[in-house]
């Protein structure tokens, strides 16, 4: 009913869950941020069909390392189902930000001018990318932490000015804290929900019948 989940911790009297308990990375990032910027950012408030099909052209012929799950070429159709983390973390390490500056380039160089709210949207997405790939390197610095909060502010900076009447979500709030918590943590990657997740879905594919072998 609250949405606040009781733990036997909170009877600690020394627990404090604001500052012992750290967001996770893995859903603010590509299941939050990257996901909203997509659906709510992009195809809601900017780019065309025909923007959209040259990103699913781009997505079709990219090869990828072995360890990036590859998005489906369908992607903004319903078709394609619910895209995972590591899906949307694809697209924007590979492709949605490269193929809009693509889409730029084409239109610069053919004479057709890009009017500024488009711009401010290219770059609001190569923001939110820049952010990402400074929170995720396996190494963290005072420069990593620093150059994540300075860029995860413009690109909230960047939002407020693409759509002045609207309201941040959790995600975005939360992200501002993810500078702290890898000041106090260390690389994201040693704390966020990934390996739990692949632990969960070995769960969910185990037999819970009590009939042995099926």
């Amino acid at each position: 009913k609250t949405g606040v989940c009781h733990s036997v911790l909170m009877e600690l009297e020394y627990w404090d869950p604001t500052t012992m308990v750290p967001v996770d990375g893995m859903h603010i990032f590509f299941i939050g941020l990257l996901q909203y910027h997509a659906w709510t950012t992009l195809l809601a408030m900017g780019i065309s069909q025909d923007d959209l099909k040259a990103i699913r052209d781009d997505i079709a012929v990219t090869i990828r390392p072995h360890w990036h799950a590859a998005p489906s070429a369908n992607l903004g159709q319903v078709s394609h189902g619910k895209l995972k983390a590591d899906e949307w973390r694809s697209c924007f390490e590979f492709n949605i930000p490269v193929s809009l500056l693509q889409i730029e380039t084409q239109w610069s160089a053919s004479g057709t001018q890009s009017d500024e709210y488009r711009a401010k949207l290219v770059h609001s997405t190569f923001l939110l990318a820049t952010a990402i790939h400074w929170a995720t390197s396996h190494h963290t610095s005072t420069q990593h932490i620093d150059e994540y909060k300075k860029t995860m502010k413009d690109y909230l900076k960047t939002l407020k000015k693409l759509w002045p009447s609207q309201h941040f979500c959790l995600n975005h709030l939360n992200a501002l804290l993810v500078g702290d918590y890898l000041h106090l943590y260390g690389p994201v990657w040693g704390w966020w929900m990934f390996p739990f997740e692949r632990v969960i879905g070995e769960l969910q594919r185990s037999s819970t019948n009590n009939k042995l072998g099926e």
